[in-house]
């Protein structure tokens, strides 16, 4: 994850046109949010943002609706269906993500 992130800021360096982080909930609606359905991508990317604004979660109310166009996951064993079915769909329907992929480093396996 943290690969991802920097070899971004690396590529873009100079640019404040994006925004990238890992980990971090995505937060979608009021009512997900008051219900604590909490989800968020292993990493995320999304462009045409002000990257100076520092930020611990993604709160789609806060960003003019704007959802991640890149989210990765990174695969464990005790993941895998989560992240291939669930997450997969959810961010697909719910998200309208077409740039959702998901990585298994024990397998070196590649997902789109």
């Amino acid at each position: 994850m943290n690969l991802l992130i920097e070899s971004v800021h690396s590529r873009w360096l100079g640019r404040n046109d994006h925004f990238v982080g890992g980990n971090m909930f995505i937060y979608y609606s009021v009512e997900q949010a008051r219900n604590r359905d909490y989800c968020g991508p292993d990493f995320l990317l999304v462009k045409d943002v002000d990257a100076r604004r520092d930020r611990r979660y993604w709160a789609l109310w806060e960003e003019e609706g704007r959802y991640p166009d890149v989210m990765v996951e990174l695969i464990s064993p005790s993941t895998r269906k989560l992240d291939l079915e669930t997450k997969k769909h959810h961010y697909e329907r719910t998200f309208k993500t077409s740039e959702y992929f998901c990585y298994s480093p024990d397998e070196d396996r590649l997902w789109e």
